[in-house]
C-alpha cells in the first residue's frame, strides 16, 4: 500500500531493551510507554526517513527466512498505518 512512502518518526523518546530484541517508546500524546515485539521494533527503527515501506519489508524478509511477502508487506503496511494514526510517523 506505503511500497514507495518513506516513513519518519516524529522526535519521541525510544531506546532499545533485552539485548537490542525490543524496543520501548513513551507515546507522544499519553505519555505512555510501549514495548515493541522484535518484529515491530525492526519496523519502528527502520522508519528513519530513509527507508521506504519496501525496503522495510526486504529487511524483515532477510531478518525472518521462510515468511511469504505479502504477509510481511501486510503486516508492515498495518504498523505504520498504527504510527500514522498515533501521530508516531508521517510518511513522506
Amino acid at each position: 500500500m506505503y511500497t514507495n512512502e518513506v516513513p519518519k518518526l516524529l522526535n519521541i523518546k525510544w531506546r532499545y531493551e533485552g539485548e537490542g530484541k525490543f524496543i520501548i517508546y513513551q507515546h507522544p500524546i499519553t505519555g505512555m510507554l510501549d514495548i515493541l515485539n522484535p518484529v515491530a521494533s525492526i519496523i519502528f527503527a527502520n522508519c528513519n526517513g530513509k527507508n521506504t515501506v519496501e525496503e522495510i519489508c526486504h529487511i524483515i524478509k532477510d531478518t525472518f527466512t521462510g515468511v511469504d511477502e505479502k504477509i510481511i508487506s501486510n503486516d508492515v503496511d498495518q504498523f505504520i498505518n498504527y504510527l500514522k494514526k498515533e501521530e508516531i510517523l508521517f510518511l513522506v
